[in-house]
């Protein structure tokens, strides 16, 4: 769900809400309005702030930068923190994304269906 509030001072906010249940019965679009309702009031600045917050946190809890001549380390290094990015990006909340193999190749049948199946899961965040 969606809604924008406008700021006639020529600014304006769209606030975006998203709710998710296996109840049938449950009601989705009063507990997405309900987000969206929370966020206005807490309002972009507090929110953006909480945002900030959390990934100073989360890359305190795990960087790694490593360098090399050759540059191997340095490739090593990109694709960590891309990784942590993602985990970080989609590993939030009460529903979290599916695993689907991004560390391991080991189970997977193929190397093509491994990278059919993180094409979107990598490449749709670039």
């Amino acid at each position: 769900m969606y809604r924008t509030y406008f700021n006639y001072d020529s600014q304006f906010r769209k606030y975006v809400s998203s709710a998710a249940s296996f109840d049938k019965d449950y009601d989705i679009t009063s507990d997405a309005f309900g987000i969206l309702t929370k966020a206005k009031k807490t309002g972009y600045d507090a929110i953006l702030a909480t945002h900030k917050q959390w990934w100073k946190n989360f890359w305190e809890q795990s960087m790694v930068n490593l360098t090399s001549a050759d540059g191997i380390a340095d490739n090593i290094t990109v694709h960590y923190n891309f990784f942590m990015y993602l985990m970080g990006s989609t590993y939030r909340g009460e529903y979290q994304a599916k695993f689907n193999e991004m560390i391991s190749i080991e189970r997977c049948f193929s190397l093509q269906a491994l990278g059919k199946n993180n094409y979107y899961i990598y490449f749709c965040r670039l």
